[in-house]
């Protein structure tokens, strides 16, 4: 965000807008191009456009609002699919740039242990590289003193705003959070603290760990081979919207 403040802000809100039509325009594009190779050799069903319409007609109040309130989700989502391509060719070092802004968001870090199952190392180590200089990058922006103060303010407002159970329990929160949330305002005894984790955050918690356990096996059928395989990928994409501490309608692009 920090070039985008250097503008005026309706030519910095003409340019987030832009680059959101131009990402959703390869998204879909890149979908349907999915589509057409898996159906390669093969004749086609009656009602083959319904496999790129289908998703897309659910998905429209999400798309619809993420435009509107111009959020960030959708350069999110387009930011980890491009760098799940880039994966799958190798290349791990714009990968690791790519999802590093990705990383402004919450959610895309459930990838990171898929990228420990998936044994990414260079992945791993290119994404360390990159924090570092993000760090330096912060540094220089703002002083090396106030560095630390952000992470605090960030971590602190997380907290506060983002994680407690007034501000989860929603009802459009739609995430396993939301649920859990929402279950502890009717059964207050789930409201209460066990060895200082709210027991509604541990239900949450283990329905994620599940989740995960899939991923894990599915990693482990093919012996863990490194690989970023893009059904796994997909699944991801589902989980990151089930773990979400805010899944509203503008944070359900992955779906």
């Amino acid at each position: 965000m920090m070039p985008l403040a250097l503008l005026p802000p309706f030519v910095a809100g003409f340019l987030w807008f832009l680059g959101k039509v131009a990402g959703f325009i390869w998204v879909v594009r890149g979908l349907w191009g999915d589509i057409r190779a898996s159906a390669a050799g093969l004749p086609r069903p009656a009602l083959w456009p319904a496999h790129l319409a289908l998703p897309l007609v659910i998905a429209a109040s999400p798309i619809v609002v993420e435009m509107k309130l111009g959020q960030v989700n959708l350069y999110v989502f387009a930011l980890t699919l491009v760098a799940q391509r880039l994966l799958e060719r190798g290349r791990p070092w714009p990968a690791a740039l790519l999802f590093s802004v990705a990383l402004v968001k919450v959610t895309p870090w459930v990838l990171v242990p898929w990228f420990v199952l998936r044994r990414q190392w260079r992945m791993l180590g290119a994404l360390a590289v990159v924090g570092l200089g993000w760090l330096a990058a912060l540094a220089a922006w703002f002083g090396p003193g106030r560095v630390g103060s952000l992470f605090r303010t960030w971590i602190v407002t997380a907290r506060e705003q983002k994680l407690g159970l007034a501000g989860v329990a929603y009802f459009e929160n739609q995430s396993l959070q939301g649920v859990s949330a929402r279950l502890a305002a009717r059964f207050p005894a789930l409201a209460e603290p066990f060895h200082g984790i709210a027991r509604w955050q541990l239900v949450w918690m283990a329905a994620a760990t599940l989740l995960f356990a899939v991923v894990l096996a599915s990693a482990w059928r093919d012996g863990f081979r490194p690989a970023v395989p893009r059904a796994e990928f997909a699944f991801l994409c589902l989980v990151m919207f089930l773990c979400s501490p805010d899944s509203r309608w503008a944070h359900q692009m992955q779906l």
